[in-house]
């Protein structure tokens, strides 16, 4: 990543003297838009983000704050502009900050994945009523990412397909979705 040097860079040196240390390097990485643009190009390797600016990305995190059950001041949700196809949308990053290994993780980004989507169905919804009862109405995709800071190995599984206990028969019932993994350590 690069630095700020001058005001910012000081700024963000002082953000490093959070009063929670282990989540100054993910503040000081997804507050700062030109930051979280370089993750977004360097590190979760998907080609429609690699031509992401600063100035496409937006802080939603407020809008979601009261889901988040645990270490609030370090879940971040950020909306993405991008394009496919010459068409312009957005996708939503979910950042989900650990410290250490949280088996149930997968099952608590399931829910906020929920929860984003229907945001977003009542958003469009009052925008145009009936429009997500149309054919054409998707929903806008979502990136989970687990930022690990721990100093242990991540063992927790990263398909929720992994944490319901059914015969195969079932599987084509259950969602299947994985997680980008940043690894620190």
């Amino acid at each position: 990543f690069v630095y700020h040097n001058g005001k910012e860079g000081m700024q963000m040196a002082e953000k490093l003297h959070s009063s929670k240390v282990k989540d100054s390097s993910s503040k000081i990485i997804f507050e700062d838009p030109v930051l979280c643009s370089q993750f977004l190009k360097g590190y979760v390797d998907i080609p429609i983000l690699k031509d992401v600016q600063p100035e496409d990305i937006e802080d939603v995190t407020e809008r979601f704050v009261h889901m988040f059950t645990e270490e609030r001041n370090s879940d971040i949700v950020k909306k993405v502009r991008t394009k496919i196809n010459d068409e312009s949308f957005f996708l939503i990053s979910l950042i989900e900050h650990k410290s250490v290994v949280d088996y149930n993780v997968v099952m608590q980004i399931l829910r906020y994945m929920v929860f984003i989507w229907e945001d977003y169905e009542k958003e469009m919804e009052r925008k145009k009523k009936g429009i997500s009862k149309t054919k054409d109405f998707r929903y806008p995709p979502i990136l989970p990412i687990v930022y690990y800071e721990g100093s242990g190995k991540w063992t927790a599984v990263r398909n929720i397909q992994d944490r319901v206990v059914a015969d195969r028969a079932f599987e084509p019932f259950t969602p299947k979705f994985f997680y980008k993994l940043i690894q620190l350590n």
